[in-house]
Formats: structure tokens, C-alpha cells, sequence
């Protein structure tokens, strides 16, 4: 597709200032894309990602994009990893019957490689599978209360979240006006405060949250999205079951 191709043509390294506006705006919005990884959950397929590319397709990206990691080439990446007698070796190792083993498609799919190990195994998945004992019982009210009041209208699928846009501050304003979101890029009006909304898994252990960072605990996280997106204001209770809950969501192995 064109993004693909747009994205990995060179530039000139950290600026955009020689790109027409239409191509500008879609390296703006790749970056958004690939502004969290999205690993998918293990009862999917994990040659697929976002847009329908792959994973080798989407390690390319971010390397040569200027707003990213703003190399200005392939060959570029590939003398700076040439350098390094380490990744020279390596290279060789992951890839033996290769006449050369150092190339641009060698080095996405070896990050590829990486990123389908990224799977979260939680107890939330443990439970899904049939295991009653896997959550406490205040997780299991979380979920309750996580399910009752709306959150899964936007935070849905194995990631519970990540396949979609919504505006943040759909019933109460969030005070950050500055970032457009989601406008910035399409200029449509209606994109206005529009951001991706994230996966939870995990949530309990990477913050801080919000696409600005302007919230440091899971716990205020919950009570402000709560009143910003559907107008309640949640009881302490209702708020730590939800926080309870969303800790079930972190990887057994962390």
C-alpha cells in the first residue's frame, strides 16, 4: 500500500519540511498507528497487524519515517548495524543459508521474530478458558462493574482495546485542548480530541496513562475516564474492584 511506500522512501533525516501536505499527513498518521505496538493475542494470527500488514512490513516503517527513528535510507541502517560486530555475528547465527545475512528484510523479519514472542498470558485469559478460581472475588466484581456501566463499548476484542478511535472527553471535556488528536492529521472537525483507544492489557503496570501521560495512577486513571467518557462518577469501591480487576490483566510472568 501507499503508506508502506511512502514510508520507506528516504528523507531527510528529523524533518518533514520537503514533504508535500498529503504525504506529510500520512507519515503523521503511521506514526500514530505505530505509536503503541499492537501484538495480538495468542488465539489470533500473528502474521497480522495493523491495516493487514505484516509484522516484517510494520518493522520497516518507524526506521526510515522522519517523525520516528528518521533514518535517511536502508543503507543507512544497515552500515550503522554493519558497525557492530555483535549484530554482524548474530545475523550470521539467525540467519545461516543467507549468502548475505545482513539485510534491511533480514533485520525486520529477526524484530518480527521478537515482537510475536510479546504475548501476554494473564489470569483474565485463564478465567476466559474456564478456570473459576483464577480471579478473586473482587476482580471478578471489577469485571462486573468494568462491563456494567460501559467500558467494553470501546475497550473490546482480545486486546480490549485498540481497534478504534473515540474522542476523549465524549461527556466531560479532558483539560489538555492543546492536542488535536486524531484532526491533526485527517482535518476533519469531527476527528477533533479523537485518539486511539489503547489495549488494557498490561495497563496496571505501564503507565502513566492517557495519550499525553498527564495521569500517574491506574486508580485516578479509572474515576477520570469514567467521568470524562461516560458521565458517572464512580464510588471508591466501584473504582477499586475496576482497579482490582485490570490488575488481572498483567502477564503471569511479570
Amino acid at each position: 500500500g501507499k503508506v508502506l511506500q511512502v514510508v520507506n522512501q528516504p528523507a531527510v533525516t528529523g524533518s518533514t519540511s520537503d514533504q508535500d501536505d498529503e504525504t506529510a499527513a500520512i507519515l503523521t498518521l503511521r506514526a500514530m498507528v505505530n505509536a503503541k505496538l499492537m501484538i495480538r493475542n495468542e488465539s489470533e494470527s500473528q502474521d497480522s497487524s495493523s491495516f493487514g500488514f505484516t509484522p516484517q512490513q510494520l518493522a520497516k516503517g518507524p526506521v526510515l519515517n522522519p517523525g520516528e527513528m528518521a533514518m535517511p535510507s536502508e543503507e543507512a541502517v544497515l552500515d550503522r548495524l554493519r558497525m557492530n560486530d555483535t549484530y554482524r555475528a548474530l545475523f550470521v547465527k539467525a540467519f545461516p543459508e543467507a549468502e548475505t545475512a545482513l539485510t534491511y528484510d533480514n533485520m525486520a523479519e529477526a524484530i518480527a521474530a521478537f515482537e510475536r514472542t510479546l504475548i501476554t498470558k494473564d489470569r483474565f485469559d485463564d478465567f476466559q478458558r474456564g478456570d473459576d478460581e483464577a480471579l478473586s472475588d473482587l476482580e471478578l466484581k471489577g469485571l462486573e462493574t468494568f462491563t456494567g456501566i460501559g467500558c467494553t463499548t470501546c475497550h473490546t476484542g482480545p486486546l480490549l482495546g485498540g481497534g478504534m478511535y473515540q474522542k476523549v472527553g465524549l461527556v466531560n471535556p479532558y483539560e489538555n485542548f492543546s492536542d488535536l488528536g486524531l484532526e491533526a492529521v485527517t482535518k476533519e472537525e469531527d476527528d477533533r480530541y479523537k485518539f486511539k483507544v489503547p489495549t488494557l492489557r498490561n495497563v496496571a503496570i505501564t503507565g502513566p496513562y492517557f495519550h499525553d501521560g498527564g495521569v500517574s495512577t491506574l486508580n485516578f486513571a479509572v474515576r477520570k475516564m469514567a467521568y470524562m467518557q461516560l458521565g458517572l462518577q464512580l464510588s471508591t469501591e466501584q473504582t477499586e474492584a475496576i482497579v482490582a480487576f485490570l490488575g488481572a490483566l498483567t502477564d503471569k510472568g511479570r
